[in-house]
């Protein structure tokens, strides 16, 4: 009992120590290492740390992380129908001056347009639709209608979205 008394003693008195040690020396900073690190991210891409500034006496130090992408976006291929509504419910107001069909349309002749630009590898078809209250007519021709068979024209898509016509389907 009495050597874990003495021992716990001397332990505190070590931990004492290094504690008064470590409150009254000087602490510094040095750079040990080239302030710049880059990891590769695939082919055409990297990640990039760097130290901007430095103040070792204040301790200061200013890093800018970075990632770089320098890939190439692919224009989309393949075949997309859009399918729009073109019953009487899409002349239903949504805000202020600006009904379903205004919104649906204005957003489908927009994504045409940008899928389109400069890209003839896809092409977009367009189908116009309407529940039917007969059950035995939906999915039928009196129901769905395609209005523009797959094309890579987008001013004749639009004008062709412009042009659907609305079928009074209200249940």
């Amino acid at each position: 009992m009495k050597n874990k008394i003495i021992i716990s003693i001397f332990l505190i008195i070590i931990l004492i120590t290094n504690i008064s040690f470590a409150s009254y020396q000087t602490v510094t900073m040095q750079m040990v290492e080239e302030p710049i690190c880059t990891i590769p991210l695939g082919e055409h891409s990297k990640f990039e740390k760097k130290v901007i500034s430095k103040d070792l006496k204040n301790k200061e130090i200013t890093i800018q992380l970075q990632v770089t992408n320098e890939e190439i976006a692919g224009k989309p291929t393949g075949e997309i129908m859009l399918l729009l509504d073109n019953s009487d419910s899409m002349l239903d107001t949504v805000s202020e001056n600006t009904t379903r069909k205004k919104l649906i349309f204005e957003s489908a002749k927009n994504l045409i347009s940008k899928l389109l630009k400069d890209n003839t590898e896809l092409k977009i078809g367009i189908v116009s639709f309407s529940t039917n209250t007969d059950m035995s007519k939906e999915g039928t021709l009196e129901d769905a209608n395609v209005v523009s068979k797959l094309s890579d024209d987008s001013s004749s898509l639009t004008n062709v979205v412009s042009n659907i016509e609305y079928r009074n389907k209200r249940f």
